[in-house]
């Protein structure tokens, strides 16, 4: 019941007159318009989260770059494409470019959770490794 109505939907996306027509339903557009405008909102406190919290720590703040561009781009990018089909300018106003960027999402979101688990343990201790041992190293002496 619940895997027909599913697949339904699927057949609905993927099927040509969804995918190339020039102009979304307006209730598809309000709910695309709603999700990346979360999604920016979101890419915005993570920004932020980022400036408060790991202002010194490079390893974390690559890391949560990373999220933050992935979202940022992508919201921009969506209500790029919702306006393009506002204005009814045909090729960049079809679905498939949606579609296209939903895609692109998935892809970017399993490359940055691969770097969180194969990369960034390995940099986070190197990083570690060098604060402690840079705290035996002579400074600079200051002008004063």
């Amino acid at each position: 019941m619940f895997l027909s109505k599913i697949l339904d939907i699927f057949k609905k996306i993927f099927s040509s007159e969804f995918l190339f027509q020039s102009q979304l339903s307006l209730q598809n557009q309000k709910l695309i318009l709603g999700i990346a405008g979360v999604l920016l909102i979101l890419a915005i406190l993570i920004k932020i989260f980022i400036f408060l919290k790991f202002r010194k720590d490079k390893v974390r703040t690559k890391l949560c770059g990373m999220i933050f561009a992935q979202l940022a781009t992508i919201s921009i990018l969506g209500i790029f494409f919702l306006f393009c089909g506002w204005q009814q300018t045909g090729f960049l106003a079809m679905s498939f470019w949606l579609i296209f960027l939903v895609l692109i999402f998935l892809i970017w979101g399993i490359i940055i959770l691969i770097y969180r688990i194969r990369k960034f343990p390995i940099e986070l201790v190197d990083s570690e490794d060098q604060k402690r041992k840079a705290k035996y190293l002579p400074r600079p002496k200051t002008r004063r």
